[in-house]
């Protein structure tokens, strides 16, 4: 078999994958040679370089003065493998000697010759003579012609190269495996055979030789699902299509270097864009919590399905306390990820904003070795999304059209129809008594008048009245080409959704254009990002309030005329919701922000990288909200303070510079890479606001036409700037794939710490054994993969807020007198704030069986964050007269956790593109307190004057539920019974009686997925279970008890669940959850109503369909594609609750359409 030598074996002397690194000249030369050629690749070639040499040898051997050419002088050396072996030792002195001279003189006497074209020289046999083969190397025959075919193999949906690919021929022996960058070169492949390109994980690859070079230059062609372009060079670029595996290779890419799973120690979890699309279209970050459950949606149950709400996420778990006190309006979340996207650190929103089409992968890191990196921002997990590069060849593009129907989902309401309210008017108010005078007639005309509205159909579902099916259309463009020198991509997306909500929506626009351009060793992207929406809130105001009116109101009155009042003849105080929704009013805000990014890396030498970074942002976001002098909420109030207008506006400057050294290189069987990357970071954020009264009716809002500012109000106005520099250190080593070893230091600098402690240093470690390498485990054929990893390191956690290290003072409005204007302590300095470190431990085993059919990781994490940070109003008395701005460190907060992921293909047919696999994951995780002592009484005393269900205790968790036990209602009085502390019953409540009742975190949590693919088609359905867990049912609280009853004419009862009617105590013998009906006082909160949460939810299914058949081909399109989605569809749960109370959820129906041409 024909060989081709490479005299450099270094990583680095190939390019990363994905990218395309041979010169146009060199492959001119492959499609001329009929020989398999010997490379010497540095990562790229330059035509700058000097053309001399220096060099002293005695009896060298040729290769290794070859590489002394090509080190010194960037060329390449191209020849047989014979050649070297059959060479003669060189000897020779030059200082500075011309290349041609220098190769005329150590060429001279060797059995073969050479010429130089193009920084290239080409080794060649001297005519006449013949050089012998090794007895290995079929030689070509007349009647079997050859030709040469070489190319890049790459991934069609991540445009990543596809190391390892095997490449072979039918009709002959030969065979050759794809290198690291994905390229390939075969020499005297035989004309008359068909190539096969094979590799775990992708459909594989047939089609005649004779075909594949009848392709013409810059034409593409799609054969088994195949895409084949031939550039303008003659290369051959072929994407092969991805398949549903129990298990692929994954490269992890951290946001600042990219690494094989297989040699690294941390956790992390890798998803490519295409996996995130099978799931949903709507936004990356609804695919990724069920993709992966370690990272936690948590349900919004005020805002629901509020498009213009972003979700709350946490991974593994919360780290610091979740206090809203403590956040500035410029911070984010304390128990928030970190969002890297394409190497710089972005927001919640951008990643909530994002075009999905544009996303190659996400990667979740988790735990100390994979997130150390960024020291202290880590603490909380880090989200690296990486959007897909350009690639080259001719123009080519993509089109994707989402179009997505929401649904109001109202089934977990449970409220009573218009008889059903009546009765139970009628069973609470028992009978009237004359003695009340005029209102025990008018309490007499006013039911009559109900009953006979009744009889007559007026039962008004009110909870349809302010929603509607939400229409979300999706348009994204994306353009790329170039050559193997300049490459660009360039896209736009335009999307807007309808909420569920009548008139509220969101309208996202963005453009993105990214240039590559690689000369020599340096390769250069600059790209640029812009994007807006508009956000606007439904004029209909809070859902609840419509779940609140009587069925028995009618919307009109006869003539079909909103009126102000539900009922102008007897409940006059009973406003209609309808009417205010009607009035003209605003409640929208615009955002908008630009990026621009610019990366460059330099190849120093085959062991070296140099790369630099540097991002340009600047964003602003203007909210108005309008509310007009005729809005009910302005009854009885001043006419110069009817109406009210709100503008806030907020701008935000950042920019974010890094340099990184990279160092790897291969000794025998250990392989060492390393970095060293220092960064600086700062951020200045400007807000103003101010809030005006007094409109006349009519006006459209202009802010001209107030009457003056809110009473006790001046404008706002706030600057702050932080800045944040850190230098971080990282190595791998790896020995012969079976032992692993990371280590990461980092020393970071943050101005949000106090003056005193403005550095940190974070140190990490993580070891690897790859058992399934083993001697002894090489026997078990049926096992691929057996690996034990563990970690241990420290991160911190910055979205902690703003906080002064030096006192400030603010102008005191109003406060005027002869010494001028007065002044107060807006924040007292704290210097020596301390930063939260948090120590994490992380120990898997990953493991694949029986070819990757059955595949899946078992973890262990715990973490502890050391010290919190409180603001001083829970922590020292009111006397003390500080506020939040002063903040202390006092406490820690020590989580440990699961998670495990198992998947098996049942069916695993790769060479037909047909799999089926089922997938099963599950997370669990538990926080508690330590440390506080009794430092956070006052935190304490407020959530028991404000009947809340949170403490602050030494041994307990954030998640927990505090109130009385309840040992339910007694079935001969009606009353409810309470345990006391020590055991004993009584009827009476005692507030020292609180106790833990229950954790919202559930027992366990995951995702159940099947998936099945054939040829061109796709099915995939995903729900997510949740065993244990508990909620307190506000529902039963407020709607079933603790009712406010009917006083003569005055207050009227809101509408109830219907347990309010049929499961309350009625007479002496009742076994019922709720006290009697005749019972009016309020009823204290008790374990009574916190319920045991268990659900399965029907997260997402999809059906799908991919084609390059003949007839798309014929329409000059590459493929075709459409999925349909259904998400969120049911809901099956043992807890009967309102979901949803100011903005209901949803239930969506959505489409995708995806052209490639």
């Amino acid at each position: 078999m024909q060989k081709t030598a490479n005299c450099s074996h270094h990583p680095y002397a190939c390019p990363p994958p994905g990218m395309f690194r041979l010169r146009a000249q060199m492959l001119k030369i492959m499609r001329i040679t009929t020989i398999l050629m010997l490379v010497f690749c540095m990562h790229l070639s330059a035509a700058s370089y000097s053309q001399t040499i220096s060099l002293s040898a005695k009896d060298m051997p040729l290769k290794e003065v070859f590489k002394a050419i090509e080190h010194q002088t960037g060329y390449l050396v191209w020849g047989k493998v014979d050649f070297l072996e059959h060479s003669h030792p060189v000897t020779i002195t030059a200082r500075n000697m011309d290349l041609n001279r220098f190769l005329s003189v150590i060429m001279k006497d060797q059995p073969f010759t050479y010429k130089v074209k193009d920084n290239t020289i080409i080794l060649s046999e001297v005519p006449g003579v013949v050089t012998p083969a090794p007895a290995t190397v079929m030689s070509p025959t007349v009647q079997d012609p050859t030709i040469d075919v070489s190319g890049f193999v790459m991934n069609a949906q991540t445009n990543q190269a596809v190391a390892g690919a095997t490449i072979s021929f039918k009709a002959g022996d030969r065979g050759y495996v794809t290198r690291s960058d994905g390229t390939f070169v075969f020499p005297h492949a035989p004309v008359h055979a068909t190539i096969t390109i094979s590799c775990i994980g992708y459909a594989t690859f047939n089609m005649p030789v004779e075909r594949l070079v009848d392709l013409p230059r810059g034409g593409t062609v799609v054969v088994d699902n195949t895409l084949i372009r031939r550039l303008e060079n003659g290369v051959f670029v072929i994407s092969l299509k991805p398949v549903t595996t129990a298990l692929t290779e994954v490269v992890i890419n951290n946001g600042i270097f990219k690494r094989n799973k297989e040699s690294f120690t941390g956790a992390v979890s890798t998803f490519t864009g295409d996996e995130l699309k099978t799931i949903g279209n709507r936004n990356v970050l609804a695919s990724l919590a069920t993709l992966d459950p370690s990272l936690i949606k948590v349900d919004n149950n005020l805002q629901g399905s509020n498009p213009n709400k972003l979700p709350t996420l946490e991974i593994r778990g919360k780290t610091t306390l979740t206090n809203a006190n403590l956040n500035s309006q410029f911070n984010a979340d304390p128990n928030q990820p970190l969002f890297i996207l394409d190497g710089f650190e972005t927001t919640l929103q951008a990643i909530y904003d994002l075009d999905m089409n544009r996303v190659a992968s996400i990667t979740i890191l988790k735990d100390a070795a994979s997130t150390a990196l960024y020291g202290a921002k880590a603490s909380n997990g880090v989200v690296v999304v990486e959007t897909k590069r350009p690639i080259p060849g001719r123009l080519q593009g993509s089109y994707v059209a989402d179009l997505s129907l929401d649904l109001p989902d109202l089934s977990s309401y449970n409220l009573m129809n218009a008889a059903e309210k009546l009765q139970w008017e009628k069973l609470t108010a028992g009978t009237p008594s004359t003695s009340s005078g005029t209102n025990y007639w008018l309490t007499e005309e006013r039911n009559a008048a109900r009953q006979a509205d009744v009889a007559r159909g007026v039962n008004t579902y009110w909870l349809k009245v302010p929603v509607q099916t939400g229409i979300t259309n999706k348009h994204s463009l994306q353009l790329n080409g170039g050559n193997n020198e300049f490459t660009f991509n360039a896209g736009g997306l335009y999307s807007n959704q309808e909420g569920v909500m009548k008139g509220s929506g969101r309208k996202n626009w963005a453009g993105n254009m990214t240039v590559t351009y690689r000369k020599g060793r340096l390769n250069v992207t600059d790209q640029v990002l812009v994007s807006g929406n508009t956000a606007t809130e439904s004029p209909y105001g809070s859902f609840a309030s419509y779940a609140a009116v009587n069925p028995y109101y009618r919307k009109t009155d006869s003539t079909g005329v909103i009126n102000r009042q539900l009922d102008p003849v007897y409940d006059t105080a009973q406003i209609n919701p309808l009417y205010n929704a009607m009035l003209y009013s605003i409640n929208q805000a615009k955002t908008f922000s630009f990026a621009n990014n610019i990366r460059g890396i330099y190849t120093l030498s085959k062991s070296f990288r140099l790369e630099g970074a540097l991002q340009l942002s600047k964003g602003n976001a203007t909210g108005v909200v309008f509310i007009p002098p005729d809005n009910t909420q302005f009854d009885g109030v001043d006419a110069r303070q009817k109406g009210s207008y709100t503008y806030s506006h907020s701008e935000s400057r950042s920019y974010t510079g890094n340099l990184t050294v990279a160092y790897g290189t291969v000794i025998g069987k250990s392989q060492v890479t390393a970095i060293a990357r220092g960064q600086v970071q700062s951020t200045t954020n400007e807000g103003v606001s101010f809030s005006v009264v007094g409109f006349p009716y009519g006006t459209n809002g202009n802010p001209v036409f107030a009457y003056g500012f809110t009473p006790y109000s001046v404008p706002g106005a706030s600057q702050v700037t932080t800045r944040a520099m850190d230098f971080t250190s990282s190595v791998n080593y790896a020995y012969d794939g079976r032992y692993m070893f990371d280590g990461v230091y980092t020393l970071n600098g943050a101005s949000v710490f106090g003056s005193n402690k403005r550095y940190k240093p974070f140190v990490s470690g993580g070891l690897g054994w790859n058992l399934s390498r083993e001697a002894f485990f090489m026997d078990m054929k049926w096992m691929n993969l057996l690996k034990l990893r563990a970690n241990l390191g420290y991160s911190g956690n910055e979205n902690l807020g703003n906080f002064t290290s030096v006192s400030t003072y603010s102008f005191v409005g109003g406060n005027n007198n002869t010494f001028g204007q007065g002044l107060s302590l807006a924040s007292l300095g704290s210097p020596n704030l301390e930063w939260s470190k948090t120590l994490q431990g992380s120990y898997g085993l990953d493991f694949a069986f029986m070819n990757n059919r059955i595949s899946g990781l078992v973890e262990y994490y715990h973490k502890k964050t050391d010290p919190l940070a409180v603001g001083a109003n829970g922590t020292l008395p009111s006397s003390v007269a500080l506020n939040d701005n002063y903040v202390i460190n006092v406490g820690t907060l020590t989580t440990k956790g699961w998670n495990f992921n198992l998947r098996y293909s049942p069916i695993y047919n790769l060479k037909d593109r047909i799999v089926w696999t089922v997938s099963v994951s599950g997370v669990q995780s538990k926080s508690t307190y330590g440390g506080f002592g009794n430092r956070l009484a006052a935190l304490n005393k407020a959530e028991l004057d404000s009947k809340g269900l949170e403490r602050y205790y030494d041994g307990y968790s954030p998640d927990d539920i505090w109130a009385v036990r309840s040992l339910g209602i007694d079935p001969a009085t009606g009353h409810e019974l309470y345990q006391k502390k020590n055991g004993q019953i009584s009827f009476v409540y005692d507030p020292q009686d609180i106790v833990r009742v229950g954790n919202t975190r559930p027992e366990v949590e995951g995702i159940v997925s099947t998936n099945f693919t054939y040829k061109d088609f796709s099915l995939g359905a995903n729900a997510r279970y949740r065993v244990g867990g508990y909620v307190f049912n506000s529902a039963l609280y407020n709607k079933v008890e603790n009712i406010s009853m009917v006083n003569g004419m005055g207050t009227v009862v809101p509408n109830l669940d219907r347990r309010a009617l049929y499961d309350r105590w009625q007479k002496p013998g009742d076994i019922a959850q709720f006290t009697s009906l005749t019972q009016y006082s309020a009823n204290p909160i008790s374990s009574r109503f916190v319920e045991k949460d268990n659900h399965i939810i029907g997260e997402s299914f999809n059906l799908g369909w991919r084609s390059s058949a003949q007839w798309i081909r014929n329409l000059r399109l590459q493929s075709l594609s459409a999925t349909f989605y259904v998400n969120d569809i049911f809901r099956v749960e043992s807890v009967k609750s309102e979901r949803g109370l100011d903005y209901p959820f949803a239930r969506s129906a959505s489409f995708s359409l995806n052209v490639s041409f």
